[in-house]
């Protein structure tokens, strides 16, 4: 692994892997990759979505930016917190606890939120006095604190996170650990010792912004900037064999996320499909940004461009002593002791990369879009035939034989017929014609996609054979007075008809869900207020929000 990061081998393997690639050959090489079903499939998304757009402008882009969504793995963890606690205490007590307080306390807690965690990881002791905390005045009188400095570098990971008094919190501004609490160093290695905090934790607690080598310079950019995700760089290596004059820019979740939060851009996927589109503008702009202002590090995150450092280098190209690569166009707070300038330059070439000012309208101008243009994928069902609940003979409901020799009136059945996909017929009476969607049961495809292979009149003749039994009407017989049933004149209108399909019927519009129900696809539009209001963490947010008014002190 070490070998293949190298940038001359990594050229190398680029290279060679281009030269695999044809332009219309990208499915052999999904075919033969090592990833997932889902990868795949995403991947297809997006050629389909870069070739659309390129046919649409009638161009190839100058820049396509690639972000891959972060997977929310947070109820997993927070479960797995709580057990990796308890065998640390179980297995080394004696020597990290006086008494068994610490452990009585971490049974009686279900959910271990982030400042739980970091209480119990810190032996219940502030990580800058290491006094006592009591346990009852952590959300009160202690703060979360960064280790190091949003300003140097942007990181809210656990990694980068300690739980201390607020007032010395306060008092610290903006000065680093290593340097102001420094005597705690022999308590922080104990709780790296003994598995409570992690290496880089550490490292954390113990840098000097001031006196970083270009080692520890080269690991924070890596951290900030590359995006290792496989499904991301085959990704890449597709739209680079496809379209080689675009600058393909992997941009990093963690950055966009940290754009929402630096902005109060609030996504709430129960709103409307609308945070898609904001996800993917936010990608192209940060892209962008970072091309433009940083043009000695796109290295790290233009696919294909590599740079080879010498044992001259000291600072890998750049003359910057923080990694926070988007501070320039983050928002101030309120008692800050020195103003950013609204100017945005590259302090490599003096070049003006924009007005932070103006960046920033723009970027809210596309956030509070009322309308903006929504696709949805349409598709077919497979799998189960029906419902898998056997109902008796005597339940009341139309039911579908278990078997072709067994009768429902003695064997009972399936009630759910699971629908492939639907059809449109029109039923034809002597009060008029009337249009109705049909489902077209799984159980039937087999015989309809060998009927049409034969001939589009075989298919259409067993596509009614399978529609007809759900549109007869019962009717009783004078005669034999049981009820029989009554086949009704129709037409197929549109054979095959998939779910999510868009449907526009005079002043409504609507997704098919099935033949019964309907999705509304008219996106529901709120104004920013109300999506603040409806946001999980609200509450959090108008805290957080406060205290950086209230505190930021960043120089």
């Amino acid at each position: 692994m070490e070998i293949q990061s190298r940038p001359e081998f990594a050229e190398q393997i680029t290279n060679e892997n281009q030269d695999k690639l044809t332009e219309d050959n990208y499915e052999d090489v999904l075919a033969n990759a090592y990833t997932s079903p889902q990868n795949k499939k995403a991947i297809r998304q997006v050629i389909k979505v870069v070739d659309d757009i390129v046919k649409a402008a009638g161009k190839v882009p100058k820049f396509i930016s690639l972000e891959f969504a972060r997977s929310d793995e947070r109820s997993d963890r927070t479960k797995s917190r709580k057990t990796q606690i308890q065998k640390i205490y179980e297995t080394t007590a004696k020597e990290l606890l006086k008494d068994d307080q610490l452990i009585k306390e971490l049974g009686s807690v279900s959910d271990l939120s982030d400042r739980l965690y970091l209480y119990f990881t810190q032996l219940g002791r502030d990580m800058y006095t290491g006094k006592p905390i009591n346990i009852d005045e952590i959300s009160t009188m202690y703060d979360i604190d960064h280790i190091l400095p949003q300003a140097f570098l942007k990181d809210d990971s656990l990694d980068n996170r300690i739980l201390v008094r607020r007032k010395d919190n306060n008092a610290k501004s903006d000065t680093v650990p290593a340097l102001k609490f420094g005597k705690m160093k022999p308590f922080w290695n104990k709780l790296q010792k003994h598995g409570l905090i992690s290496k880089r934790k550490l490292n954390n607690l113990q840098t000097n912004p001031e006196s970083i080598d270009k080692f520890k310079a080269v690991g924070f950019v890596n951290r900030q900037l590359v995006e290792t995700r496989q499904v991301i760089k085959l990704a890449a290596n597709i739209l680079a064999s496809r379209y080689p004059d675009s600058k393909i820019i992997e941009v990093k979740a963690s950055l966009t996320h940290q754009m929402r939060e630096s902005f109060n851009l609030i996504k709430n996927r129960d709103v409307n499909d609308y945070h898609h589109a904001v996800d993917a503008y936010l990608s192209a702009f940060i892209g962008q940004y970072l091309y433009n202002r940083y043009p000695k590090l796109q290295p790290y995150f233009v696919y294909g461009q590599f740079k080879k450092f010498d044992k001259q280098s000291t600072r890998i190209g750049m003359k910057t002593n923080h990694f926070n690569f988007l501070y320039d166009l983050e928002p101030e707070g309120k008692n800050v002791k020195i103003r950013k300038p609204t100017k945005i330059i590259n302090k490599e070439t003096g070049e003006i990369i924009g007005d932070r000012d103006e960046l920033v309208a723009k970027l809210n101008r596309g956030y509070n879009f009322k309308y903006m243009l929504i696709s949805q994928e349409v598709y077919t069902r497979s799998g189960a035939l029906f419902d898998q609940t056997i109902y008796p003979a005597n339940s009341g409901k139309k039911l579908i034989p278990l078997k072709q020799n067994k009768t429902t009136a003695i064997y009972g059945g399936y009630s759910g017929s699971k629908a492939a996909y639907m059809s449109i017929i029109r039923l034809r009476n002597k009060k008029g014609e009337t249009y109705r969607i049909v489902g077209i049961p799984v159980r039937a495809v087999n015989k309809l996609n060998q009927a049409k292979k034969k001939s589009n009149e075989k298919y259409l003749a067993e596509l009614k054979a399978v529609i007809e039994p759900q549109i007869a009407k019962t009717k009783k017989d004078r005669k034999t007075g049981q009820r029989v049933l009554v086949p009704q004149e129709f037409d197929v209108i549109i054979p095959e008809v998939m779910y999510r399909q868009l449907i526009v019927d005079g002043d409504q519009k609507f997704t098919l869900g099935s033949s019964t129900y309907q999705y509304n696809a008219r996106q529901l539009v709120l104004d920013s207020e109300s999506l603040v209001t409806l946001s999980k963490n609200f509450i959090e947010r108008q805290i957080a929000r406060n205290n950086l008014n209230e505190f930021s002190d960043v120089d």
